[in-house]
């Protein structure tokens, strides 16, 4: 992200989760995202945590693109195309 002087990364904004069912250490999960919807500086994305066919999980996150500023103080910026269409 040179583009982006300052970036920190995408920071968790919120995050609504739903559990099916239960998973424990060993199994073997997948855990694919997407992104459900873009906005000016924030994005939500969209995972279902699977064991095979069956879902043990989903839950959607709220995140937005962050710089720090000359005061340290952290500041949601526009999200360039750039991520977009990389994120795509």
């Amino acid at each position: 992200m040179a583009s982006l002087p300052g970036c920190v990364g995408t920071p968790l904004l919120e995050v609504h989760s739903r559990f099916h069912t239960s998973a424990t250490y060993g199994e073997s999960l997948e855990v694919p995202k997407s992104t459900q919807e873009w906005r000016d500086k924030v994005f939500i994305q969209r995972h279902r945590i699977t064991r095979g066919e069956t879902a043990v999980c989903e839950f959607r996150a709220i995140r937005a693109l962050r710089i720090k500023q000359a005061d340290r103080n952290l500041k949601a910026v526009t999200i360039p195309d750039c991520i977009r269409t990389a994120c795509t």
